[in-house]
């Protein structure tokens, strides 16, 4: 096995243990798990999350965002869809301590009939801060392994997203 393919591997599993036991971490006070902004909208560029329009719902300390990109052109059609598994891992007034776990789908198709897909995955941390009640911005880094279907590559990743909180 390639190393960087078990570095990636180990750093899933190791995120995964994080998000896992903060799920099992008891709440106090005024905290994410009682917030009034469940769901959100918005946009999102990632190169691990996607890119493009973005749905987000949150659940206590726990969220799920996808991310969809549909583009057309006379020479090809573009498709990416995306998605992230978020945890609150420190939570402040106004900025919290994110952990997050994502993968893309890209499929182009051309004109002339060839088609490609790349495949990306990736983890990492980040910070939410909330610019005023309702609006929310997301500043996500890690390490992210990319077009794992054809021609395999890991290396940092940036992830951004600004939402509007319903």
């Amino acid at each position: 096995m390639d190393i960087s393919k078990a570095l990636a591997i180990l750093c899933t599993f190791i995120l995964l243990s994080i998000l896992n036991t903060n799920l099992y971490a008891q709440e106090s006070g005024n905290s994410a798990s009682e917030k009034k902004f469940n769901h959100e909208i918005g946009l999102r560029a990632g190169l691990v999350t996607g890119q493009g329009l973005s749905y987000g719902i949150w659940h206590k300390r726990m969220g799920l965002e996808v991310a969809v990109l549909p583009y057309s052109s006379t020479n090809r059609f573009n498709l990416t869809i995306g998605g992230a598994i978020l945890s609150v891992l420190k939570e402040h007034e106004k900025v919290n301590l994110l952990g997050f776990i994502g993968s893309s789908y890209s499929l182009m198709q051309y004109s002339n009939n060839t088609s490609s897909n790349y495949l990306n995955a990736g983890l990492g941390f980040g910070l939410q801060v909330i610019i005023f009640e309702v609006i929310s911005m997301q500043l996500l880094a890690g390490y992210g392994a990319f077009d794992m279907v054809n021609n395999f590559s890991s290396s940092i990743t940036a992830e951004a997203g600004i939402y509007y909180r319903l």
